[in-house]
Order: structure tokens, then sequence, then C-alpha cells
């Protein structure tokens, strides 16, 4: 579950990006940044989330899953904090961003269920496991 939700989450991001993508650029120029901070969003969401997505479901990795807990809540904050920037760029970017937020918030949930966390604790290599939790 935790493998089709990140990357849910990284899609409805990516989407968000592109679909917002002038009100995007438009906002980075007027905030004195660079006009590619769109596609510089986009490839961002797209490496993070592999990343971690190899990271943890592939590699088994504890580290990641506690860099991915507090990235998530550091972004949760964020995004708290910087509200009128995400109003800013329009109802479909802010209802698009509680959506994968909500996502990413569920993925991170499902790495702290009792299978998961044995099967973390050993790199992959023990435990009895839901063979649907990282699928």
């Amino acid at each position: 579950m935790f493998e089709w939700l990140i990357l849910l989450a990284a899609m409805i991001g990516a989407l968000a990006i592109l679909i917002s993508f002038e009100d995007i650029r438009q906002h980075a120029v007027q905030s004195g940044q660079t006009a590619a901070s769109p596609l510089i969003g986009i490839i961002w969401v797209a490496a993070y989330n592999l990343i971690f997505w190899f990271t943890i479901a592939r590699r088994a990795s504890n580290v990641a899953k506690w860099l991915l807990v507090g990235l998530t809540a550091v972004g949760l904050v964020n995004q708290v904090w910087h509200y009128e920037n995400y109003i800013a760029l329009g109802p479909f970017y802010v209802v698009a961003s509680i959506i994968a937020s909500t996502i990413y918030l569920l993925s991170v949930a499902t790495l702290f269920q009792r299978d998961s966390t044995e099967w973390l604790r050993s790199r992959g290599r023990k435990g009895q496991i839901d063979p649907e939790i990282f699928s």
C-alpha cells in the first residue's frame, strides 16, 4: 500500500504543478525567483518521491523512513506557515496540495504498522509482513 500511496501523491503533486504551471511561473517571477521554478518543482517532486519509494519499499531503509516522516512534517508546517503563497496559486492548486498531503500522511502511517516496522527494522530480511503493505 505504501508504494501506491507515495506514487499517487507524487503524481498528484506533479499534475498540480503542470496544471498550475503559468500561475506558479508568474508567482515565482514576481517573488524574484527564476521562471523555471515550475519545471524545477516537477523534477523535485519526481526525484524526491522516487528516492523515498526506492529506499523504503525496495531497500527497506529505516533511516529513509524517518527522513520521510520528518520531511513530511516540515512540509505540512511549511504549507500552514506559507498558506498565502498556496492560496495565491488558485483553488485547484490548494485542493490538489491538500489531497497530496493527505495521501502522504496515509503513506507515512502505513510505515508504522506492525508488519512494516518489523520488516524495516530487519532491513527486509525477516518478519512476517502483509505482502500488500509495500505493493
